[in-house]
This record gives structure tokens, sequence and C-alpha cells, in this order.
């Protein structure tokens, strides 16, 4: 939200957020008139479209381009003890990414399953959702000077950070 506010000129806190909790508490919120709007995944806010009590204004992902929306980490002591697990659960990971590129409609049919949904609103969250996913798992540089500079213009940090101090990508298949 706050990277949004600020690539639109508003400044970082140039839209008021509110912590609000889990998905149901914030569209409770939304629907009792508390709130104004509320920041969740596509597919509540598809589902709010449907049932009439809501309208899905901005997706963050037209617009703000260079940064990362998935990312996977692990504790300190998996990475340390079974390094050769975090190795096979991101290869396993790529595949899964891949089957769900090349497979559209048996993922929509799986997922929609898993998640409850309904297969209309899980198509529309898969055609964004795909195209956001790393077919490599890699950090794309721009993404992450953004990242950096959010550190900043947030007050997390006095200084940018050396992100290259903040993920690794040793357990990565080898790239061809």
């Amino acid at each position: 939200m706050r990277e949004f506010s600020r690539q639109r000129g508003w400044g970082p806190a140039g839209i008021k957020t509110v912590a609000l909790g889990v998905n149901p508490a914030q569209v409770a919120a939304l629907r009792a008139g508390n709130v104004q709007g509320i920041v969740t995944s596509s597919s509540i806010g598809y589902m709010l479209e449907k049932n009439g009590d809501g309208r899905v204004l901005v997706e963050f992902g037209d617009h703000v381009k260079d940064f990362h929306t998935h990312v996977i980490f692990a504790t300190k002591a998996i990475v340390s003890r079974h390094p050769d697990r975090v190795k096979r659960f991101l290869a396993g990971w790529i595949e899964v990414i891949d089957f769900m590129a090349q497979n559209r409609e048996e993922t929509i049919k799986l997922v929609a399953r898993v998640s409850q949904l309904p297969e209309d609103i899980q198509t529309r969250e898969y055609d964004k959702a795909m195209p956001m996913l790393s077919r490599d798992l890699r950090f794309r540089p721009k993404a992450l000077e953004v990242l950096a500079r959010s550190f900043v213009e947030l007050d997390i940090l006095p200084a940018a950070p050396d992100m290259k101090t903040l993920y690794t990508e040793e357990f990565l298949p080898v790239r061809k």
C-alpha cells in the first residue's frame, strides 16, 4: 500500500492504513462501514464484487511493477540442519510453477477445490498471479532496489541495507 501511495505521488503515508488482522476481519470491517477499503488478495476482492459487497479498485501488480509479492522463507535452523531438504523443496516448487503454467485449466480446477472459491474467481486469480510467479525463484535487482529504498522511506532502517545480506540463492538449481 505504501509503495503504491508513493508511486502515485502521495508519499508513503498518503493513504491511512489500519491493521485489521485476517481476511474475515477485514471483510467484516468493510461491510460494517468501519473502513473505506481493504488491501487483500485479488480473489477476496473478486468475491466481494460477485456478491455485491464491494469493488476491486486497484490491483497493485498493475501499478507496482518492480516488487516481489511472493517470497519463500526458511528458518536458519532448517537451512543449517537440512540444506538438502531446502534444495529439494525449491526444486519441487519450480516444478509446481512449471506445471501450473503449462496446465491452466487443470490448475484452476485443483486450486478451486482447495481454496473453495468458484472457478470463475479462481480463473481471474490465476490469470493475475501466474505472470508474477518467478520461474527460477531468483530475485530481480530492480525489485530489490525498491525494497531497500522502502526500508528507509518507511522509517524501518536509517539507511538502505545491502540486500545481498538478506537473502541467498545458494539452494537454487544452477543456471544452465
